[in-house]
């Protein structure tokens, strides 16, 4: 019994220098580290809370919320939409000459072609009425029809080459450089008139041979195309065309004004048009870009010409 005493007493001091050397190790290990020990481990009293009911509650709505947004984000950067005339004028890489909200508003198409006479009244040539995509085929005919009937665009028309050079009403630039232009094998010149409105109307003399004179041949200012929206034919028919007025649906595809620029075939002489814009965008801007050069680049003012040695003023007939 006295035995069995002494060895219980033996191992609770073993346990007990164990405990010491455990603590002792651990105060050397934390001061090594910079850490100091507030409170010992103790035995926890219960299981820790649960989150994957919460999880589930209120993870799932905002998990399903951010996909949709996410698509939504997608969707409107693969389909980005043409609205304004800055846009537009982005994707087609051409100006911007003239923004409506025909045809929703009837009216609006008038409004459109007297706007378009501000730069249009120097236009010289044919000017190429083409639609960007198949949805605009009706508008783009209605519009080339309202452009050719109008009085300011200018036409191409045979008329006998010697010209009286008395005072009078219109301006004759015979010869002059930066007016004149090559259309069907005819020099034409370009002569501000008055119009109807007060502003300078637009006439071009086509001076040919006799031959050509006697038939008195009108070549229509503004054309329709009808044809095939991309190929060769319609790259060839850009090209002959003084200008190539495009006109493309308010909400458009951008990637598709791209491609339809990109299907003309030609560098410079585009513009575009803007139709059927929103009601929210008609405070902004509804031209873009270098809008008198797309009308005349070789465009001399009336002031400038009248200065000009070598230039006549003629009766109008």
């Amino acid at each position: 019994e006295t035995l069995r005493a002494a060895l219980q007493a033996d191992r609770d001091r073993e346990r007990a220098l164990r405990a010491s050397l455990g603590e002792a190790q651990g105060r050397a290990s934390k001061a090594a580290l910079g850490f100091t020990l507030v409170a010992g481990p103790t035995t926890p009293t219960g299981p820790l809370a649960d989150v994957t009911p919460w999880l589930w509650l209120f993870g799932g709505p905002l998990a399903g919320a951010a996909l949709v947004c996410l698509i939504a984000c997608m969707r409107e950067l693969v389909g980005l939409r043409v609205r304004t005339a800055r846009e537009l004028a982005w994707w087609g890489r051409g100006p911007v000459v003239g923004s409506t909200t025909w045809p929703s508003d009837a009216g609006a198409l008038d409004a459109l072609v007297e706007e378009l006479e501000d730069h249009g009244v120097w236009a010289l040539g044919s000017t190429l009425v083409v639609p960007a995509t198949e949805r605009e085929r009706a508008v783009s005919a209605q519009l080339a029809r309202c452009l050719h009937a109008a009085p300011w665009l200018g036409r191409a028309v045979t008329r006998p080459a010697a010209l009286p050079a008395p005072t009078g009403e219109r301006l004759l630039a015979a010869g002059a450089p930066g007016l004149a232009h090559e259309a069907g094998g005819a020099a034409i010149e370009r002569v501000p008139t008055e119009g109807a409105r007060g502003a300078r109307a637009a006439d071009a003399l086509a001076l040919s041979d006799a031959g050509a004179d006697a038939e008195g041949i009108e070549r229509p200012s503004a054309c329709d195309w009808d044809g095939p929206l991309h190929g060769p034919i319609l790259r060839r028919s850009t090209r002959l065309s003084d200008r190539v007025l495009v006109v493309a649906q308010s909400g458009a595809r951008g990637r598709d004004v791209a491609r339809a620029r990109a299907r003309l075939g030609r560098p410079d002489g585009v513009g575009w048009v803007l139709v059927g814009a929103s009601e929210r965008f008609v405070e902004t801007d509804d031209r873009v870009g270098d809008v008198a050069t797309f009308w005349a680049p070789d465009h001399v003012s009336l002031a400038d010409a009248e200065a000009r040695p070598g230039w006549a003023v003629v009766p109008r007939r």
